[in-house]
């Protein structure tokens, strides 16, 4: 309709009819930064009277098979079909229960959404889900998660409250690497605007959190709750370890009752920074743990060595106390080497082996066969006590070959480079370089393993 003295729309007579016959949701999939590949189908009808600041809707929107990867994490989420009914300027969701999807056992979404301003929509949405799995990357996995959130908000300022259990999951935080590099976060205008305004009230219980590092086994439980953005959390809350190990020194320690406290006032990375490396959030901790060695030369006795670590974690450092009664020299040489004797003691041997301890099984990622820091070598440029790093790996190309490179570790640059093929079982066709020595050779050698 248009007005009679003029070419002006008579807006608050006018009507306007959308049909959705198939709408492919993935064409939207590159408007989101965090939420991709959005796929699915949308069809419906929608009618709006009055295209004014007084119009209303009615009808309705139909979604099917919807699926989104969210924040990298894994498996793909199928959210239920379900129908957005629309009555004045209001649009009401309701979907059917999904039930047994290899990303959860169920999962039920409701809500409205309000559209007295088009631009910016307003919408309060609950999500409840049971048996939801989570992985993310090789640091992270969860097979049951039960969840009740809320979100509400516009594309502006939004709120996600709720509260979220997980049972039995699996944690390998990466403390240790050796093969990536250290990227800085994004600068904030490549950050998602929609993430960064939302405001988080979530409360976390873990139920029996397994955590498997190359510096720890152990098994946690305890309550968080995360306040803050996505990208600039808080954390509070305490967790307690019910039992595992740790090591040290090359030394297995039993956990005794323990507690980890977050008391986080300050804002920390992204929550994806922080599952990546738990460090980041800087608990209190209060740790003791304890093991029993016998000395390697006086067989007749046993030691029983206590650790604690009290304080920041990023800053504590662990304490000794052995009975019977040692020095700290003593303690350090009784874990690293596995006698009281110090005669010949080397505190820099000592951590250097434990460093070889700590690193051999995170370097198994990295693709690497063998890695050791040893106390002594006969290779070329290297003075006998004098700490080297062993790397080697075994290539096929297309008979198998072991690379093998060992050098002081004061300087690795310098080291000799060692190429083995076996022949057969007893026979060994050997090859090695020294570049800064200038020695070069080959040989066939008898090897014989016992």
């Amino acid at each position: 309709p248009w007005e009679a003295d003029g070419w002006g729309l008579k807006r608050k007579d006018g009507w306007a009819r959308v049909v959705i016959d198939r709408l492919d949701l993935s064409a939207f999939s590159r408007s989101f930064i965090d939420i991709r590949p959005l796929s699915g189908i949308a069809v419906g009808s929608v009618y709006a009277e009055g295209l004014d600041s007084d119009f209303t809707l009615s009808g309705e929107v139909k979604f099917d098979g919807i699926q989104m990867h969210l924040l990298g994490l894994d498996p793909i989420l199928p959210l239920p079909d379900g129908r957005v009914s629309f009555s004045e300027r209001t649009g009401i969701l309701n979907t059917e229960t999904r039930y047994d999807t290899d990303a959860y056992e169920s999962m039920y979404l409701e809500g409205i959404i309000k559209l007295d301003t088009v631009v910016h929509p307003y919408w309060d949405l609950k999500m409840r889900t049971i048996g939801l799995n989570c992985l993310y990357g090789d640091v992270f996995r969860a097979d049951e998660i039960d969840a009740e959130l809320k979100f509400m908000g516009d594309s502006q300022y939004s709120a996600l409250s709720g509260a979220v259990a997980l049972t039995n999951p699996i944690a390998e935080p990466v403390f240790v690497e050796l093969n990536a590099l250290s990227l800085p976060p994004p600068p904030p205008t490549l950050k998602n605007p929609f993430l960064e305004n939302m405001r988080l009230n979530v409360d976390v219980d873990v139920y029996s959190l397994s955590v498997d590092s190359e510096l720890a086994q152990i098994l946690v439980s305890g309550g968080l709750g995360i306040g803050g953005t996505f990208y600039k959390p808080i954390f509070q809350g305490d967790a307690s370890i019910e039992e595992g190990r740790v090591i040290i020194l090359g030394r297995s320690f039993e956990m005794e009752p323990s507690n980890i406290v977050f008391d986080g006032i300050e804002p920390t990375r992204s929550l994806i920074d922080v599952m990546y490396n738990p460090l980041q959030l800087d608990p209190e901790l209060d740790l003791r743990a304890s093991t029993k060695i016998v000395d390697g030369v006086d067989t007749d006795q046993e030691y029983t060595i206590n650790m604690s670590l009290e304080g920041s974690a990023t800053r504590v450092s662990p304490s000794f106390r052995s009975t019977p009664e040692l020095d700290f020299n003593r303690v350090v040489n009784l874990l690293a080497f596995g006698t009281t004797e110090i005669d010949g003691f080397n505190y820099g041997t000592a951590i250097g082996a434990a460093a070889g301890q700590l690193l051999r099984k995170r370097v198994e990622r990295t693709g690497i066969d063998e890695f050791s820091i040893v106390p002594s070598t006969k290779i070329i440029g290297v003075e006998p006590g004098e700490t080297v790093v062993r790397m080697g790996k075994l290539i096929q190309i297309p008979f198998s070959v072991w690379v093998r490179y060992e050098a002081a570790l004061s300087r690795m640059g310098q080291g000799e480079v060692r190429l083995e093929h076996r022949l057969n079982s007893l026979l060994t066709l050997t090859g090695a370089a020294q570049s800064e020595y200038e020695q070069y050779g080959i040989g066939v050698g008898l090897k014989k393993e016992f």
